[in-house]
């Protein structure tokens, strides 16, 4: 039991009781913060002793009746010096997320220790009221979306790790990211990554696959037809070496399959789930054996130079871009590079918006064109060409998950290594 710290003594703002008793000296006595909060002296000695644990709205009322942030009060995150000023908090949103997060960790049996639950309330709390300042409206997510955003984030199984995918989203949003705080970076891309790979290998990647399927609407074949063409002219040759970066289910690569039988085709895809429908397409003839390997586009398991084109539709936005980190989209870029023989070709499909965003729960970001042109000639490669595409939410595209709601339109950069 962690004892009450006195006003002579230095609080463990690492406790939940240490951070309490900031609250109680700010207030001026326990007795003046239990009327102020509207809860018991002896409710608040059992807090401040951390003899029971505290309801969602005993800490609202708590931080709101000292102005302390009720994310700080919750999870001790320091903050960061900022650029901008994070959004007012809205006490309906985090009430709305907690009755949520309660009902389905108890529906789908996911039992989570308080604190952690607690860290990770404030998370998505924070996560949803960034998108709703990015929108422009207030939102509520349905079950389906909550599911989504636990699935994300099931495989941070420690404070630590949720402390430090918080950390870096504040630097990004509301301060500075620092280049050379490689380990926090390094960790916090490597959480994207699990997060992602375990959504896909979920009962959520189980609906996305289903919903897709593996028929192209008529545009995204004249796409591919088109892409070809250019493939063809560029190399050369008939049997030009074909990468797609996050087959998948492999329905590009099975279109690609019977309409240009002599091209040498490989697909990277990062979920077990994605790999498995490719093997069955491979044991239906649709694909050559061995064509799709479980992997990350931050370590592409090939050779270097031994891909003439990749493919690249609707996955750099699920990597996160860190300026000058040499990490999560930069280091996709840098293996693009090394996989790719001289000259050869790189189609990237990407959502746009005028002014890049990110949303955290379940991390995904939207470039601006002009800077996502910016980024890949800074990693060497040649801007061909760069179109609008209309609609970004279409059944033709990749791992878009539900992003019909926040982005329109969609662009294509076609570069060439030098």
């Amino acid at each position: 039991m962690a004892p009450y710290q006195n006003k002579n003594s230095l609080p463990n703002l690492t406790t939940l009781p240490g951070r309490l008793s900031v609250c109680v000296e700010k207030a001026g006595g326990k007795r003046s913060l239990a009327a102020k909060a509207i809860c018991s002296e002896a409710q608040l000695f059992r807090y401040l002793n951390g003899e029971s644990d505290m309801p969602l709205e005993r800490l609202l009322r708590i931080a709101n009746s000292v102005d302390i942030d009720p994310a700080w009060l919750a999870t001790g995150l320091e903050s960061k010096p900022t650029t901008k000023q994070k959004p007012e908090f809205r006490p309906a949103l985090m009430q709305f997320t907690s009755r949520v997060l309660d009902e389905m960790l108890l529906e789908y049996q996911r039992p989570m220790a308080p604190r952690l639950k607690s860290q990770l309330l404030t998370l998505i709390y924070e996560a949803l009221r960034h998108e709703e300042v990015v929108m422009g409206k207030e939102d509520y997510p349905n079950k389906f979306r909550m599911l989504e955003i636990l699935t994300f984030f099931e495989p941070f199984k420690t404070e630590e790790l949720l402390q430090t995918y918080h950390e870096v989203m504040g630097q990004l949003e509301y301060g500075q990211i620092d280049p050379d705080q490689h380990q926090l970076l390094s960790v916090f891309c490597n959480l994207v990554s699990k997060g992602w790979e375990h959504y896909y290998n979920s009962y959520v990647g189980e609906v996305y696959f289903e919903r897709i399927g593996y028929d192209l609407l008529d545009e995204a074949q004249a796409e591919l037809h088109t892409w070809v063409s250019m493939a063809l002219q560029a190399t050369g040759k008939p049997d030009v070496r074909w990468l797609d970066l996050g087959c998948g289910n492999g329905r590009h690569l099975a279109f690609l399959r019977k309409f240009y039988p002599k091209m040498q085709l490989k697909g990277v895809e990062p979920s077990v789930q994605g790999v498995e429908l490719c093997n069955k397409l491979e044991q239906q003839g649709k694909l050559p054996e061995g064509a799709v390997v479980k992997g990350d586009a931050q370590q592409i398991p090939l050779a270097d130079e031994s891909m003439d084109v990749v493919f690249a539709r609707h996955c750099l936005q699920f990597v996160p871009y860190l300026p000058g980190s040499g990490l999560g989209m930069e280091k996709v870029l840098s293996e693009l590079y090394r996989v790719l023989s001289t000259g050869g070709m790189l189609y990237l499909r990407s959502p746009s918006h005028i002014g890049s965003y990110r949303r955290y729960a379940c991390f995904w970001q939207v470039f601006d064109v002009n800077q996502l042109r910016e980024v890949v000639e800074k990693a060497g490669f040649t801007v061909v060409s760069c179109h609008d595409d209309g609609r970004a939410s279409d059944n033709a595209g990749g791992k878009l998950a539900d992003c019909s709601s926040y982005v329109d339109t969609a662009f294509t950069l076609v570069l060439r290594k030098k």
